[in-house]
Protein backbone atom coordinates (compact mmCIF):
# COMPACT_ATOMS: atom_id res chain seq x y z
CA UNK A 1 0.00 0.00 0.00
CA UNK A 2 3.30 2.22 0.91
CA UNK A 3 4.34 1.27 -2.52
CA UNK A 4 0.83 2.53 -4.40
CA UNK A 5 0.72 6.02 -2.75
CA UNK A 6 4.70 6.34 -3.07
CA UNK A 7 4.31 5.75 -6.44
CA UNK A 8 1.51 7.79 -7.43
CA UNK A 9 3.54 10.44 -5.53
CA UNK A 10 5.79 10.04 -8.06
CA UNK A 11 3.23 10.38 -11.42
CA UNK A 12 1.70 13.66 -9.91
CA UNK A 13 5.15 15.55 -9.70
CA UNK A 14 6.14 14.53 -12.68
CA UNK A 15 2.22 15.90 -14.54
CA UNK A 16 2.91 19.25 -12.72
CA UNK A 17 6.85 19.64 -13.96
CA UNK A 18 5.33 18.76 -17.39
CA UNK A 19 2.73 20.98 -17.23
CA UNK A 20 5.38 23.86 -16.22
CA UNK A 21 7.46 22.79 -18.97
CA UNK A 22 4.64 23.04 -21.22
CA UNK A 23 3.71 26.47 -19.62
CA UNK A 24 6.48 27.87 -20.15
CA UNK A 25 7.51 27.17 -23.34
CA UNK A 26 3.80 27.83 -25.08
CA UNK A 27 4.17 31.05 -27.01
CA UNK A 28 2.11 34.06 -25.48
CA UNK A 29 -0.07 36.21 -27.31
CA UNK A 30 -1.42 39.48 -26.50
CA UNK A 31 -3.59 41.94 -28.36
CA UNK A 32 -3.26 45.31 -28.88
CA UNK A 33 -5.04 48.52 -26.70
CA UNK A 34 -7.15 49.54 -29.41
CA UNK A 35 -8.48 45.86 -30.18
CA UNK A 36 -10.25 46.99 -33.22
CA UNK A 37 -9.26 47.10 -36.96
CA UNK A 38 -6.42 50.10 -36.18
CA UNK A 39 -4.06 48.01 -34.11
CA UNK A 40 -2.27 44.88 -34.76
CA UNK A 41 -1.31 41.89 -32.16
CA UNK A 42 1.78 42.14 -30.80
CA UNK A 43 3.27 38.43 -30.25
CA UNK A 44 6.61 38.15 -27.92
CA UNK A 45 8.01 34.94 -27.76
CA UNK A 46 11.48 34.51 -26.02
CA UNK A 47 12.96 36.82 -28.60
CA UNK A 48 14.56 40.15 -27.92
CA UNK A 49 12.89 41.94 -31.07
CA UNK A 50 9.37 43.18 -30.36
CA UNK A 51 7.77 44.71 -33.64
CA UNK A 52 4.93 47.20 -33.42
CA UNK A 53 3.05 48.02 -36.42
CA UNK A 54 0.56 50.04 -37.73
CA UNK A 55 -0.35 51.15 -34.18
CA UNK A 56 -0.92 54.87 -33.43
CA UNK A 57 0.36 54.94 -30.04
CA UNK A 58 2.40 52.54 -27.43
CA UNK A 59 1.57 53.26 -23.80
CA UNK A 60 4.27 51.61 -21.18
CA UNK A 61 3.51 51.79 -17.48
CA UNK A 62 6.53 50.21 -15.83
CA UNK A 63 10.32 51.39 -16.55
CA UNK A 64 12.22 49.18 -18.80
CA UNK A 65 15.49 48.68 -17.81
CA UNK A 66 18.31 47.63 -20.76
CA UNK A 67 21.10 45.55 -20.50
CA UNK A 68 24.47 46.50 -22.04
CA UNK A 69 24.87 46.44 -25.63
CA UNK A 70 20.71 46.74 -26.28
CA UNK A 71 19.58 48.85 -28.60
CA UNK A 72 16.32 50.40 -29.74
CA UNK A 73 15.77 51.61 -33.39
CA UNK A 74 12.69 53.09 -35.06
CA UNK A 75 11.23 52.92 -38.64
CA UNK A 76 10.63 56.31 -39.72
CA UNK A 77 8.44 56.73 -43.01
CA UNK A 78 6.94 59.77 -44.72
CA UNK A 79 3.38 57.29 -44.16
CA UNK A 80 4.40 56.98 -40.77
CA UNK A 81 6.62 59.34 -39.31
CA UNK A 82 8.34 59.29 -35.80
CA UNK A 83 8.01 62.24 -34.47
CA UNK A 84 11.10 63.43 -31.88
CA UNK A 85 10.59 66.18 -29.74
CA UNK A 86 13.95 68.82 -29.60
CA UNK A 87 15.96 67.34 -26.56
CA UNK A 88 16.65 71.47 -25.78
CA UNK A 89 13.03 72.31 -26.13
CA UNK A 90 11.97 74.19 -23.40
CA UNK A 91 8.97 73.40 -20.98
CA UNK A 92 6.58 75.12 -18.55
CA UNK A 93 7.15 73.41 -15.41
CA UNK A 94 5.33 75.38 -12.90
CA UNK A 95 3.04 78.49 -13.30
CA UNK A 96 1.16 80.07 -10.36
CA UNK A 97 -0.35 83.53 -12.01
CA UNK A 98 -1.85 86.58 -9.60
CA UNK A 99 -1.18 84.34 -6.80
CA UNK A 100 -0.17 86.12 -3.36
CA UNK A 101 3.40 85.17 -2.49
CA UNK A 102 2.23 84.43 1.44
CA UNK A 103 0.58 81.39 0.33
CA UNK A 104 3.47 80.02 -2.32
CA UNK A 105 4.68 77.53 0.51
CA UNK A 106 0.84 76.05 0.49
CA UNK A 107 1.12 75.30 -3.62
CA UNK A 108 2.88 71.84 -2.84
CA UNK A 109 6.56 71.08 -3.90
CA UNK A 110 7.54 71.64 -7.37
CA UNK A 111 8.94 68.31 -9.22
CA UNK A 112 11.79 69.72 -11.45
CA UNK A 113 13.65 66.33 -12.07
CA UNK A 114 13.23 65.92 -15.41
CA UNK A 115 15.20 68.97 -16.55
CA UNK A 116 19.06 69.87 -16.33
CA UNK A 117 18.73 73.58 -16.29
CA UNK A 118 15.86 75.42 -14.67
CA UNK A 119 14.52 79.28 -15.33
CA UNK A 120 12.62 80.76 -12.53
CA UNK A 121 10.66 84.14 -13.42
CA UNK A 122 9.28 86.13 -10.40
CA UNK A 123 6.67 89.10 -11.23
CA UNK A 124 5.76 91.57 -8.60
CA UNK A 125 3.00 93.85 -8.53
CA UNK A 126 3.02 95.38 -5.18
CA UNK A 127 5.98 95.75 -2.28
CA UNK A 128 9.18 94.42 -2.59
CA UNK A 129 9.93 91.02 -0.58
CA UNK A 130 12.49 88.02 -0.31
CA UNK A 131 11.24 84.78 -2.39
CA UNK A 132 13.56 81.67 -0.86
CA UNK A 133 13.91 79.22 -3.25
CA UNK A 134 14.31 75.74 -1.17
CA UNK A 135 15.53 72.39 -2.13
CA UNK A 136 13.50 69.14 -0.96
CA UNK A 137 14.12 65.72 -0.51
CA UNK A 138 11.98 63.20 0.96
CA UNK A 139 9.35 65.93 2.03
CA UNK A 140 12.01 68.44 4.13
CA UNK A 141 13.99 70.76 3.23
CA UNK A 142 17.86 69.71 2.78
CA UNK A 143 18.95 73.49 1.63
CA UNK A 144 18.35 76.92 0.46
CA UNK A 145 18.66 77.24 -3.51
CA UNK A 146 18.66 81.11 -3.57
CA UNK A 147 16.97 83.64 -2.12
CA UNK A 148 15.68 86.05 -4.73
CA UNK A 149 15.17 89.90 -3.64
CA UNK A 150 11.96 90.98 -5.88
CA UNK A 151 11.65 94.30 -6.18
CA UNK A 152 8.36 96.39 -5.65
CA UNK A 153 6.41 98.19 -7.60
CA UNK A 154 7.67 101.79 -7.97
CA UNK A 155 5.46 104.61 -8.26
CA UNK A 156 2.78 102.77 -9.33
CA UNK A 157 4.40 101.39 -12.14
CA UNK A 158 3.88 97.60 -11.60
CA UNK A 159 5.35 94.59 -13.17
CA UNK A 160 8.56 94.30 -12.07
CA UNK A 161 10.26 91.21 -12.99
CA UNK A 162 13.23 88.72 -11.75
CA UNK A 163 14.34 86.26 -13.95
CA UNK A 164 17.22 83.57 -12.95
CA UNK A 165 19.03 80.56 -14.36
CA UNK A 166 20.14 77.30 -12.63
CA UNK A 167 21.56 74.06 -12.72
CA UNK A 168 19.06 71.77 -11.36
CA UNK A 169 19.80 70.87 -7.73
CA UNK A 170 17.67 67.72 -7.35
CA UNK A 171 14.23 66.88 -7.72
CA UNK A 172 11.97 68.84 -6.13
CA UNK A 173 11.86 72.58 -5.32
CA UNK A 174 9.38 74.99 -2.68
CA UNK A 175 9.19 78.61 -2.26
CA UNK A 176 8.80 80.12 1.09
CA UNK A 177 8.30 83.81 1.72
CA UNK A 178 7.61 85.69 4.92
CA UNK A 179 6.07 88.41 3.10
CA UNK A 180 2.54 89.78 3.96
CA UNK A 181 -0.82 89.18 1.74
CA UNK A 182 -0.80 92.25 0.12
CA UNK A 183 2.29 90.66 -2.25
CA UNK A 184 0.79 89.77 -5.24
CA UNK A 185 2.04 88.17 -8.16
CA UNK A 186 3.26 86.13 -11.06
CA UNK A 187 5.62 82.97 -10.43
CA UNK A 188 6.97 80.51 -13.76
CA UNK A 189 9.71 78.06 -13.98
CA UNK A 190 10.72 76.85 -17.21
CA UNK A 191 12.67 73.66 -17.69
CA UNK A 192 15.36 72.63 -20.11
Amino acid sequence: MLMKIRNLLCVLLGMAALAALIAAITPVTGQGQSGGNIGKDVNVVNTPNVNVVNTPSVNVNNPITLSAGTSIGFNSSEANPVFVREARATALAFQALDVSFSSLQNLGDIDVSPYEKIRVVVRNRSIPFSLTINIIEAGRIVGILDVIEVPGCPEGICGKSVTLFYEVPGRTLRFSTDVDQRARGDVLIFGR
